[in-house]
Parts: C-alpha cells; sequence; structure tokens
C-alpha cells in the first residue's frame, strides 16, 4: 500500500493581508463617529475607487513600510465596503427622517440640550486639556447630529462624569448642563419609540461601516499620494476629504 506524503500548506505570502472585516464584528472601542458629512464622504470615497482602479498596479507596487503593502484583495473590499456604507446611510437617512418630526417645544428641548452638552464638554477639556485622546473623543461627540445621537451621548458624557468624578468636582457649572441635558433628552420622543434600540444598533453600523472605509481610504491615499508625487494632477486625487469642524461662535 502506498503512503503518501501530507502536503505541507504553504506558507501565505508577507504581501497577503487578512480580508477586510465587516462592519458587524467591530468591536465597540474600534468604532469611530464620521469626522464629516457622510454623504459626502461617500462620493469622495466612489471617487477615490475609481482613482484608485485606474492606478491599481502602482498602487500594489507601492512599499508601505512598516504596514504591509495593499493588496488586491485590501482594493476589492474597500470597493465593496464602500458600496455597502452608502447603502447603510441610505437606510440611515430614512429612519432619521422617520424621528424628525419633532414639535416646537421638543425641537427647543433638543437645542438647549446641544447647548448645555457644550457647557459640559467644555468643562471637560479644560480638566484633560493635556490629555489629547480625551479632547478627541470630546471633538467626536460635538459631531453628533440628531435625536438618536443625542441620546447616545447623554450617555457617553454621564457615564464619563461618574468614572471621573473626582478630577470633576470643581467643575459644578458643568456638571450642572450635564444634568440639563439628561433632563432635557428624557423629553425628547425616541426614548419612548419602539424602534430607538433598532436605530441605535443601525448608526452604530453605519459608524463601523464608515470606520472600515476609511482605514482603508486612508493606506489608498498615502500609498497614491507617494507614488504619483510627480503627476500633480493625478496626486490631489489621493488627498484626504477635509474633517468637518465645529462651529464656534464669533467673539464680539
Amino acid at each position: 500500500m502506498t503512503v503518501r506524503a501530507k502536503k505541507t500548506p504553504a506558507p501565505a505570502s508577507k504581501r497577503e493581508r487578512a480580508s477586510t472585516p465587516k462592519p458587524e464584528s467591530l468591536l465597540a472601542e474600534e468604532i469611530r463617529r464620521p469626522s464629516t458629512d457622510v454623504d459626502a464622504y461617500i462620493a469622495w470615497a466612489r471617487r477615490l475607487v475609481t482613482a484608485a482602479r485606474q492606478h491599481r498596479a502602482t498602487l500594489l507596487a507601492t512599499p508601505m513600510t512598516p504596514e504591509d503593502d495593499l493588496t488586491a484583495s485590501e482594493l476589492t473590499d474597500f470597493e465593496r465596503t464602500v458600496i455597502r456604507l452608502a447603502d447603510i446611510q441610505d437606510e440611515q437617512e430614512r429612519r432619521q427622517e422617520a424621528t424628525a418630526n419633532l414639535t416646537p417645544t421638543q425641537r427647543k428641548n433638543y437645542a438647549a440640550a446641544r447647548a448645555a452638552q457644550k457647557t459640559a464638554i467644555e468643562a471637560i477639556r479644560h480638566a484633560y486639556r493635556d490629555d489629547k485622546a480625551v479632547r478627541a473623543w470630546c471633538t467626536q461627540l460635538l459631531l453628533g447630529v440628531g435625536v438618536a445621537d443625542l441620546h447616545d451621548d447623554v450617555r457617553k458624557l454621564t457615564a464619563f462624569w461618574s468614572e471621573r468624578a473626582a478630577t470633576l468636582a470643581r467643575f459644578t457649572a458643568g456638571k450642572t448642563a450635564l444634568d440639563q441635558m439628561v433632563t432635557l433628552a428624557e423629553h425628547l420622543p425616541e426614548l419612548a419609540s419602539p424602534d430607538a434600540e433598532a436605530d441605535k444598533r443601525h448608526t452604530r453600523l453605519r459608524n463601523a461601516a464608515w470606520t472600515l472605509v476609511d482605514r482603508t481610504a486612508s493606506r489608498i491615499c498615502t500609498a497614491g499620494r507617494f507614488a504619483l508625487r510627480g503627476d500633480r494632477d493625478e496626486r490631489k486625487r489621493f488627498r484626504r476629504l477635509e474633517e468637518k469642524r465645529s462651529k464656534r461662535p464669533k467673539k464680539e
């Protein structure tokens, strides 16, 4: 009887990367809130997809040391994730429209809650002015839009303040503002909506999809700007989209 030797699997290529994870698989701490208008971002990502297709061979040959190089599967996954993000965002807008019909009183409560949020965040930023991570987290909170984001921000700020109560003890105005924000949010309809939890899960899914797209977009832009540094016009196609900045009132 002939004994066949077991085949040893070929070693994986150093250039190969694991396929891009699905949005549903991201951990909560990995997910970022979009830093710019999502519709504008999707339009930009689609243009980047086109540029990446046209310069595919160049991008794949570009060294990304110390990171792994871009791979064909990574570029393909990027195109698919952009399409997925667009689909998820369409559903997100439908959900937001369904919960956007606030009464005049509710609109006032929403605006007041956002104003109170800024006061609370100003206190946190001052107390943690040397902590870049906390300041970046505060910036992310200020980018929230809509009632669903407001309720999410309430939970995050309340937990943060509770965990760091000793450090923030002297910031009484900030704590008063946070308490006001909590009270105002309780009078907004989404808390009582039967679809509230589903809306929150969908917002998380949208943010996860955006996070995945942005990760690969950053790598593609880095490779493209380096590889095409001698071609000004083509290099421009690999510029990052500018982030949205929160508006501050002008000083009198």
